[in-house]
């Protein structure tokens, strides 16, 4: 994931340089001015920027990037939390305060890589030597059958695909999947609840049921997950 950081002041990039080091998921680029964005007319997934730049105010590069039809994150930092209601005609994602800077940095980041995964994931499948894709978020679970699996989607729709094992399905390390039983894979980005009697509650109030052997691993990835 790449992400644009905005910050004029040499001290606080560094702090943010130093949390930003503990994601080895984010490709960082770092500028320490307005016109030094835009000549680099680098393109971001998120965008994070000071909102008291001194050769352009930060409100006004997020609304310049909205009307050039940026569409993803932008994230705004300050010492004053008055800028905040003003922040909402650009839609941001976040609003981080410097004076906790360390902690909703590092707490925004996580949502960000979140919010990318779930937004960007793919399920890749080969079918009559072509291959096709569909967005992981919109998957609830995948249950196996003969000759390969049914996918179940959000919108309670579900499609059959012939040759796609559950293997293959996990060997795509897809960010929130997690196998519950022989024949089945989760979302954990849809799970409601887990019940009591080893089934767990998806949306759409789907209960499945998870196997003896798989209930510690199965709580061991959920936890970490959350904490995510």
């Amino acid at each position: 994931m790449k992400i644009i950081f905005i910050e004029d002041t040499k001290e606080d990039m560094e702090l943010i340089k130093n949390i930003v080091e503990k994601f080895h998921e984010i490709t960082p680029l770092y500028f320490l001015s307005a016109a030094e964005f835009y000549a680099s007319e680098e393109e971001a997934d998120a965008v994070i920027l000071d909102i008291d730049i001194p050769d352009e105010n930060g409100l006004l590069i997020a609304k310049k990037l909205r009307e050039h039809d940026y569409e993803g994150p932008i994230v705004f930092v300050s010492w004053y939390q008055e800028y905040e209601h003003e922040s909402f005609n650009v839609h941001p994602f976040r609003f981080v305060r410097k004076d906790k800077l360390d902690v909703e940095m590092t707490i925004c980041l996580k949502e960000l890589i979140i919010d990318f995964n779930r937004r960007n994931g793919k399920l890749f499948y080969n079918y009559e030597n072509k291959s096709f894709y569909f967005y992981s978020y919109d998957i609830l679970y995948i249950e196996r059958e003969k000759n390969g699996v049914i996918i179940h989607f959000t919108d309670n729709s579900e499609k059959k695909i012939r040759g796609l094992s559950l293997q293959i399905v996990l060997n795509q390390y897809i960010y929130g999947f997690h196998q519950i039983n022989k024949s089945m894979i989760i979302n954990f980005y849809h799970v409601i609840r887990y019940s009591m009697d080893d089934t767990i509650i998806l949306k759409n109030d789907i209960a499945l049921e998870v196997s003896r052997n798989r209930r510690k691993s199965l709580m061991s990835a959920y936890r970490e997950f959350r904490i995510r």
